[in-house]
């Protein structure tokens, strides 16, 4: 456990395997809770074909809870911990969105600050561009309601003077084909570039289907989530049931609504 989150950045299979055998473990001691975020986040990091055990149903003072999406699952999981979880949950969330909106980070850090983002909020993630060269650079899914939205990071670029080219637009369209034969029967909008506004270069064709989200845009549709999760610190567990229930079920920290969020702006309209 001590060194997977050294090795997740470098080797993201391997960290993986680690929370399989974690998960494992943990399951064999008979903590279903524990074991469940393991094996979530091998599920993320490996393959969501993964064929592990997946919580759905926990106890409550008031009976039984069955959790209906992976964004209620993940808070349910939480008000079982002792301590302060949603304290910690709500700082590791604001750390991984301030990376994302830091300019002086690179890359690798951004992207999988981008990554982990979507496995706090409960989703399957996943780098294949840092896993197989291939694909795009950030992927969000959940198996249950077959959606995904993928990211393409352009974090990099200067603010202010920055055109979106052929060979960029033609690479995320590439990215959909990728994604339409490696994750058969997942519906998604198309590929949401992370990036500054900018203009899209007159001979680059990006249809309907790219979609130009800025830092702060994605950061300030995150901050709306870590927002509600702050109403709980402080709370009972018992209090914290009752409205992390409602919280889970809110359509917009959905893949569907996150999506939504995430394109409303087609690369087409810089043209």
């Amino acid at each position: 456990m001590s060194v997977i989150d050294d090795i997740a950045p470098v080797d993201s299979k391997l960290a993986g395997w680690y929370d399989l055998w974690l998960g494992m473990s943990y399951e064999m001691d008979g903590d279903s809770g524990t074991c469940s975020t393991h094996y979530s986040r091998a599920r993320s990091r490996l393959t969501p074909r993964l064929n592990v055990p997946l919580t759905s149903k926990f106890a409550t003072d008031q009976g039984e809870l069955n959790t209906e999406n992976p964004v209620q699952r993940k808070l349910a999981d939480l008000n079982l911990k002792s301590g302060n979880p949603f304290s910690d949950f709500g700082a590791s969330l604001r750390h991984n969105i301030s990376i994302v909106g830091t300019g002086t980070k690179t890359s690798n850090e951004r992207e999988e600050a981008c990554r982990l983002i979507g496995e706090l909020l409960g989703f399957e993630t996943a780098r294949p561009d840092n896993v197989f060269k291939k694909g795009p650079d950030v992927v969000w899914s959940s198996e249950e309601t077959k959606e995904l939205i993928a990211f393409e990071l352009k974090t990099q670029k200067k603010e202010g003077d920055t055109t979106y080219k052929k060979d960029a637009v033609g690479q995320c369209l590439n990215h959909i084909e990728w994604l339409h034969e490696h994750y058969e029967g997942y519906s998604f909008s198309g590929v949401v570039v992370l990036g500054p506004l900018g203009v899209v270069s007159g001979n680059a064709s990006p249809g309907d289907h790219l979609f130009l989200t800025s830092t702060d845009e994605f950061c300030e549709v995150c901050k709306g989530f870590v927002a509600r999760i702050d109403d709980l610190v402080g709370r009972t567990q018992l209090e914290r049931w009752h409205m992390l229930k409602e919280l889970g079920l809110l359509p917009e920290y959905q893949i569907s609504g996150l999506s939504a969020a995430f394109s409303r702006r087609t690369l087409k309209s810089l043209m």
